[in-house]
């Protein structure tokens, strides 16, 4: 898998019509996807789909391809016949793909319901305990938590967000005082979010997208990279520390990836 994912370069076009693609291909007016084996097992699939795809097409174009000056036809039908072998290792239809945003979504839906599951537990009465005196309060965590997904709204409806504008008023959280509040802004959000997420296509999630403060550009990543890590795993960091502070307050936490000390499904 991680072969295939060094193997994805651009398509090289020279002398006029002639194609000749090096180890792998993606054309040249996509922007190239850095393709890094640290990226989940769903995007690196999707990435080995492009591969795929592209190597069908010169197949086809192989066909049509006049032949090269020296080359005999020996040589053109082992070419063709080992990028068949190739396709055929693969052997299923290309329509049946899925967009990355459908790559997406069960990890979307899967990490929501368990961010709900531990946002349940948050009691009403210890909204602002906190753990030390350099720690945030219950409240205002949980609150982070159940709005995370306003990032991953603006995140794929908006180019950047500069959270500390020069000339305009700093990124503030909806505020939330209570469980029941706290629940119903995370089940709005996330089904806002959900909705973005569904609708976008892989064009609009291969785009760059740019983190500033003040001004001052503090990374910038493609899209769906930036979904990934600075939305979803943003939230199940927090949502871990979340876990801690229950613990701390005696109030049973929930399994979320297995069975806790407190549930075992």
């Amino acid at each position: 898998m991680i072969q295939a994912q060094r193997d994805l370069v651009e398509l090289r076009l020279r002398n006029g019509s002639q194609i000749r693609p090096s180890r792998g291909v993606l054309p040249q007016e996509q922007i190239r996807i850095l393709v890094r084996a640290s990226l989940p097992v769903t995007l690196r699939i999707a990435e080995v789909h492009l591969h795929i795809r592209r190597h069908r097409e010169l197949l086809v174009l192989g066909h049509l391809q006049p032949a090269i000056p020296g080359q005999r036809a020996s040589q053109r039908h082992r070419k063709r016949s080992k990028m068949k072998a190739r396709l055929r290792f693969y052997d299923f239809p290309l329509e049946n793909l899925m967009s990355t945003s459908q790559l997406l979504l069960p990890e979307f839906d899967h990490e929501m319901a368990n961010t709900r599951k531990t946002l349940e537990r948050v009691p009403d009465d210890k909204w602002g305990w906190k753990p030390h005196e350099k720690s945030g309060t219950l409240g205002w965590l949980a609150g982070h938590i159940a709005t995370m997904n306003d990032w991953t709204i603006q995140t794929i409806k908006s180019d950047q967000l500069d959270f500390a504008p020069v000339n305009g008023p700093r990124y503030e959280q909806p505020k939330t005082s209570n469980r029941k509040e706290l629940l119903e802004v995370f089940d709005r959000l996330t089904s806002e979010a959900r909705a973005a997420l569904a609708g976008a296509s892989d064009e609009e999630l291969r785009k760059p997208w740019t983190l500033l403060m003040g001004g001052r550009t503090l990374f910038t990543m493609p899209r769906y990279a930036v979904l990934r890590s600075f939305c979803f795993n943003h939230t199940i960091h927090h949502r871990a520390q979340l876990t801690t502070y229950l613990r701390g307050l005696n109030v049973p936490v929930p399994a979320l990836y297995g069975p806790s000390a407190d549930e075992q499904p």
